[in-house]
């Protein structure tokens, strides 16, 4: 089977030619994209979504880096309903493995600021895993969801970032994994290899985190006017960073015995240093918080 490299998405507007359609007028927009991967060996996908969306709507791929695969794109509008568009995206490659990329745009009225964008990628059981997912939302959420738990999708580098969105995901089997949002939460488990990173600004942070290779790995967790409450599931021996400003820091871990002592405080927050691990002398938990609790929970 071939190998996708690279492709991107890119939901783009354009302004209505229609001279009685105000050029600046915003609608609610709800933009789904559902990718299902074929057998083919998908290396990489990036998925763009954009808020605001003009009454003439129009979807397109920017081009592939590949010569051995081919774009086919269809753009379906209902004349008497011009702000429902859906659009259709076929990738076919030379052996006729294709992958099928759906984007629904669906307007219920006009001018609403809380109009969300909406990305939701699914990969059914038995197919490929990827090599890097990278999505960006402006404004929307995220959801993340496999079809079936007996086998997870392994995502080697997952990469997730939203100006003001939200991020809820069932468990995701990764090498890494960075997610980063604004004034909006996170809610979702990992079972990482290396390391995760979690950035929120206004939001909480709610994560489940197992790691698979515990000698090598790091968490990095960062709240800004937030709460963050991390579950550790494995026994852990690498660094946590947990930084939390004008909120709270809980972390929480069930596989492990973990001793710990206060060894200095510093201007936003404090410093702890642990070892997790009696084989391990070099593990550290990192908490910095400004005007708000820390607390540690080890059962």
């Amino acid at each position: 089977m071939f190998g996708i490299d690279h492709l991107d998405v890119h939901p783009t507007k354009q302004l209505s030619k229609d001279k009685h359609t105000p050029k600046k007028q915003k609608i609610l927009e709800r933009v789904k994209a559902t990718a299902k991967f074929p057998t083919a060996q998908v290396k990489r996908i990036i998925i763009f979504s954009e808020l605001w969306i003009d009454v003439d709507v129009t979807f397109g791929f920017d081009r592939l880096e590949r010569d051995n695969i081919k774009v086919i794109s269809g753009i379906y509008q209902n004349p008497d309903s011009p702000n429902k568009v859906k659009s259709n995206f076929t990738v076919t490659g030379m052996d006729g493995v294709t992958l099928n990329l759906l984007l629904e745009n669906q307007s219920e009225k006009l001018g609403d600021a809380s109009a969300k964008a909406v990305v939701d990628v699914r990969v059914p059981r038995g197919y490929s895993d990827l090599e890097t997912l990278l999505i960006y939302t402006k404004q929307g959420s995220f959801k993340y969801d496999e079809t079936s738990l007996n086998r997870l999708p392994y995502v080697t580098n997952l990469h997730y970032e939203s100006s003001l969105g939200k991020l809820k995901s069932k468990l995701v089997k990764a090498s890494t994994a960075i997610i980063k949002t604004k004034a909006n939460s996170i809610d979702t488990a990992f079972y990482v290899e290396k390391g995760v990173t979690l950035q929120t600004y206004d939001a909480n942070i709610t994560s489940r985190i197992f790691l698979q290779n515990a000698d090598n790995s790091y968490v990095d967790v960062r709240a800004k006017n937030g709460s963050i409450d991390v579950s550790m599931l494995s026994k852990y021996s690498g660094l946590i960073g947990l930084r939390a400003f004008k909120g709270s820091t809980r972390i929480v871990d069930r596989g492990t015995n973990m001793n710990f002592e206060l060894n200095e405080a510093k201007t936003r927050g404090y410093v702890f240093n642990t070892n997790l691990n009696p084989k391990q002398t070099n593990s550290s938990i990192l908490l910095e918080n400004n005007e708000g609790p820390i607390s540690l929970q080890f059962s």
